[in-house]
């Protein structure tokens, strides 16, 4: 197993009461979205939240097939509305 560090923001860090959650993925090339099925199922809190969300890693949006290692910096972060 992989264990990857999901920083959390906005709405997500406010129902996880938590700056991050550390996660871990099959080490058999770990994709985003196994990441994102990390978090629902440790986080059931926030689970109904990460369909709206988007996965950053190293400062870049990624879609859920985006290959993830143990040196990415990856962000989960919800949708924000404003002017």
């Amino acid at each position: 197993m992989m264990r990857l560090r999901v920083l959390l923001f906005a709405a997500v860090r406010q129902s996880a009461q938590q700056d991050w959650i550390d996660v871990d993925v099959a080490e058999d090339s770990p994709v985003a979205g196994d990441v994102l099925a990390a978090v629902a199922d440790q986080l059931p809190a926030i689970a109904p939240l990460i369909p709206s969300c988007r996965l950053a890693v190293d400062d870049s949006y990624v879609g859920n097939n985006t290959p993830i290692d143990d040196t990415s910096i990856i962000a989960l972060i919800p949708p924000t509305s404003g002017g």
